[in-house]
């Protein structure tokens, strides 16, 4: 041990002129390889090798050469290199302590300036987004859907854009402390008690300031690595053997041993998250191909298929096998979950889409590829489905179940192509129906259809009305009842018509009508009915019927030969008179029925 005495002796020097600046060349070269060094491990090899360095030489000193400590014989120093040797040492000490103080004054302190056992309030992260990634288990930290969990396992340099729940944008909080927000759940990273788990939504510029589980400070462990302190829990943030990230009781942020590895994480800085907008996460939704004009199911056999109806708006209420839950899966990738079935959609490696084992929405596994799928935006609310794992799009053509596209880049998709694209749409969850539910839904149905129709027949009650009309009339039995009869009919030519060379509008209608009450030859005084149909042809052909009962008043006059309207002459059979009326009605309720299209204008 002589040759490490006689080091110890002259020990200020060489730490000063020799420890120091390898040191600092570590640092730069290999920052591991440096922290070792202060932990002593490298030093004992040093004085290992000195002690066993056998030499007739007493002085013996340490000297940095080309990165590395070598150890060279010296001559006997004389008492007035000594002296000279002690004023060298204070004015070294001295530049040295300014050097430090300098470096510890920077805005982006480097770690080694501050030592091991520093907490590092001001971070080079802040303002940032980073990854947290632990060494000794070789996974990143994610927040998932529902929780804060291990996220891809090994080292990504280079982290793929697609990787969206890794990313953390690093908050400064104040106080010393940091926040770390997901951009894609819009939550912060939260220690709660025992367990790490997501905040409630909230935007990283307003983090409430009663909110202290999000709040952390950094305890340098070394080579960029750090532990993640709550103070308010007074707990570390731990990575142990589970999918789950816990946590571990400390008193203090420097109370936390240099030695832990599960709770000490590697801050990387990474690019942005995509801006993609995932408002369809967790919620009940349809996929509908313009192209075929059918929605993707999967039925009860388990095959994803076309469904057996076109559109429908609204969406039935009780179709379930054409309802998806999407969910995250990680990277930036999607899976749609069938509520029904409990299985997830999924493309297989013979070229089709098929349904996966049954499995809970929460459960999907890491290794779970095939049913992972890349949602690109094709513009107009379509969008298209990519598997990465077979490098295939989903795709509808003309065959009953639903097949792949040939082998392909994402970015390669053609706009163009249609049998790709799918229009999704947010309808809500199922409406689960029982015996008792199935057997009211007629009676349900029924006075819903009445109901609904007396409120349109109602909406017309009060409204005034102004009429006037020709038909054959006669009093049933009078002064009380009398009724009324209208056929009238013609051709209409309209400008546009004629110029395109189109046929006249032909046009006929029977009216009848009755009323009671006070009734004279001329006059009408009580309550009226009015029933109409109609029918007209020009480029499409339809018929009408109309219904109106409300409260009349008319005056009546006789009509000559040849007036217009009473096409039979001055009467019919004998007991119609040809007539005229002018009069208004107060309605009670009205309504017009289309026998082709089945649309009503009920009022």
């Amino acid at each position: 041990m002589q040759a490490a005495t006689a080091y110890a002796m002259r020990g200020r020097k060489a730490v000063m002129d020799t420890i120091l600046p390898f040191m600092e060349d570590k640092a730069t070269t290999d920052p591991e390889k440096a922290f070792r060094l202060i932990d002593h491990v490298e030093f004992l090899k040093f004085a290992k090798a000195m002690q066993e360095h056998k030499t007739e030489k007493k002085h013996q000193r340490m000297a940095l050469t080309q990165g590395h400590l070598k150890i060279e014989d010296l001559s006997e120093l004389s008492d007035h290199d000594d002296d000279d040797m002690e004023e060298h040492i204070e004015f070294t000490e001295q530049q040295a302590s300014t050097d430090i103080k300098h470096a510890q004054a920077l805005p982006s302190t480097p770690l080694s300036a501050v030592g091991l056992n520093a907490s590092a309030a001001a971070h080079w992260c802040v303002g940032k987004t980073v990854a947290l990634w632990n060494h000794a288990h070789q996974h990143y930290i994610r927040m998932s859907n529902s929780r804060i969990e291990k996220g891809a396992k090994g080292w990504k340099n280079d982290m793929p854009y697609s990787w969206t729940w890794e990313r953390f944008v690093c908050v400064d909080v104040g106080n010393g402390e940091l926040a770390f927000h997901s951009t894609e759940h819009n939550r912060f990273l939260r220690l709660n008690n025992g367990v790490m788990d997501r905040s409630n939504e909230c935007s990283k510029d307003f983090i409430p300031d009663n909110w202290t589980w999000e709040r952390f400070k950094l305890k340098d462990m070394g080579n960029g690595h750090f532990a993640l302190f709550n103070q308010a829990w007074k707990k570390v943030m731990k990575m142990d053997h589970g999918n789950a990230v816990v946590t571990i009781s400390r008193n203090s942020v420097n109370s936390i041993p240099s030695s832990w590895t599960w709770e000490k994480f590697y801050i990387q800085e990474v690019s942005q998250a995509p801006a993609f907008s995932y408002w369809f996460i967790t919620k009940t939704v349809f996929l509908w191909n313009d192209a075929h004009k059918y929605y993707i199911r999967m039925d009860k056999d388990k095959n994803v298929e076309k469904s057996k109806k076109g559109w429908k708006d609204p969406f039935p209420g009780d179709w379930d096998w054409e309802r998806w839950v999407p969910i995250m899966a990680g990277h930036g990738e999607v899976a749609f979950h069938n509520t029904q079935w409990n299985r997830f959609l999924r493309m297989n490696n013979q070229g089709r889409m098929d349904a996966s084992g049954p499995c809970d929405w929460h459960h999907l596994r890491e290794g779970m590829t095939w049913e992972r799928f890349k949602v690109m935006q094709m513009g107009n609310g379509n969008i298209a489905l990519y598997n990465t794992a077979h490098r295939r799009f989903v795709k509808m053509d003309g065959g009953n179940g639903l097949v792949t596209s040939a082998p392909m880049d994402f970015w390669d998709l053609p706009d163009w192509w249609t049998w790709e694209k799918f229009y999704m749409k947010e309808v809500g969850e199922v409406r689960r129906c029982n015996f008792w539910c199935r057997l009211a839904s007629p009676f349900v149905k029924v006075f819903k259809a009445v109901t609904s129709f007396v409120t349109k027949l109602l909406q017309c009650f009060g409204q005034f009305a102004v009429t006037a009309n020709t038909g054959y009339s006669r009093d049933i039995n009078p002064p009380t009842v009398a009724v009324n009869v209208g056929i009238s009919g013609g051709a209409q030519y309209g400008l546009q018509s004629i110029l395109k060379g189109k046929p006249p509008s032909v046009s006929m209608a029977l009216k009848i009508g009755a009323a009671a009450g006070s009734v004279t030859a001329w006059s009408w005084l009580g309550v009226g009915v009015s029933v109409s149909v109609s029918c007209k042809a020009a480029d499409t052909f339809g018929c009408k019927f109309g219904i109106a009962v409300g409260a009349i008043a008319k005056g009546w006059r006789k009509k000559g030969a040849d007036a217009l309207g009473c096409v039979f002459g001055p009467t019919v059979f004998g007991a119609f008179e040809c007539k005229s009326c002018v009069g208004g009605t107060m309605l009670l309720f009205c309504c017009s029925y289309d026998f082709l299209t089945g649309d009503n204008s009920c009022r």
